[in-house]
C-alpha cells in the first residue's frame, strides 16, 4: 500500500493541483488486486485483513480510513472513500441490502434502466435487490481493487472529487447524497 503525504494543508488550488497530481501519478502505479481473492465468499473482515498484510497490501492488518478504486481490465470505473476501507469494500460485494451495497444498487439501477429504458424509480426499496443488485455483486467480484489510506478528512473527500474527473469515473460517481 501506497503510505501518502499526512497533514497536508494546501494553501491555493494551484498547490492542491499540484500535490493532487503528484498522488495520482502514485496511484497509478500502486498495485491492485482482484477483489474475490480478498473479499469472496467465506473471507471475512479478519481474514480479508490478514491476507492483505501477509502480501503486503497494507502495512497493519488493520482498516484504515482512505479511498478506493474498482476498476476492470485496467479501466477504473468508481472511486469510493471510506473510514474503513477494507470493511467497505467487503460491504460492496457482500452487502444484503441497497444501503450495505450502494453501490451494487447503483449498478443494478443501471441494469434496470438498459432493460426498460427508462430510470427506476421508487427509491433503493423500490428496486428488486435480487433481480437487479445481487447479479452486480457478482460482476464486481471479478473486478479489481485499489486503496490507499488518507488520514486528513478535507484531502480525503477533496482527493475523491479529484481522482474521479482524473480517472473518468464520473458516470457511477455522481456524488448526489442518498
Amino acid at each position: 500500500m501506497i503510505e501518502l503525504d499526512q497533514k497536508f494543508h494546501p494553501t491555493d488550488f494551484k498547490e492542491l493541483d499540484k500535490e493532487f497530481s503528484r498522488k495520482h501519478e502514485k496511484f497509478l502505479s500502486q498495485e491492485k488486486c482482484l477483489i474475490k481473492k480478498y473479499f469472496g465468499e467465506g473471507i471475512g473482515l479478519a481474514t480479508a485483513l490478514k491476507k492483505l498484510s501477509e502480501e503486503k497490501l497494507i502495512t497493519d492488518a488493520k482498516d484504515f480510513q482512505g479511498i478506493y478504486v474498482f476498476s476492470t481490465n485496467d479501466t477504473p470505473f468508481y472511486v469510493g472513500i471510506s473510514q474503513h476501507v477494507i470493511e467497505r469494500i467487503g460491504q460492496h460485494v457482500k452487502g444484503k441490502n441497497h444501503f450495505s451495497s450502494s453501490f451494487c444498487y447503483r449498478l443494478g439501477a443501471n441494469v434496470y434502466l438498459k432493460e426498460h429504458g427508462v430510470c427506476h424509480e421508487g427509491g433503493r426499496k423500490g428496486l428488486d435487490f435480487l433481480k437487479y443488485v445481487e447479479p452486480t455483486k457478482i460482476q464486481l467480484m471479478n473486478c479489481e481493487v485499489a486503496f490507499y489510506e488518507v488520514e486528513d478528512c478535507l484531502e480525503l473527500y477533496l482527493f475523491e472529487v479529484y481522482l474521479a474527473m482524473e480517472l473518468g469515473t464520473l458516470y457511477y460517481n455522481t456524488f448526489k447524497t442518498h
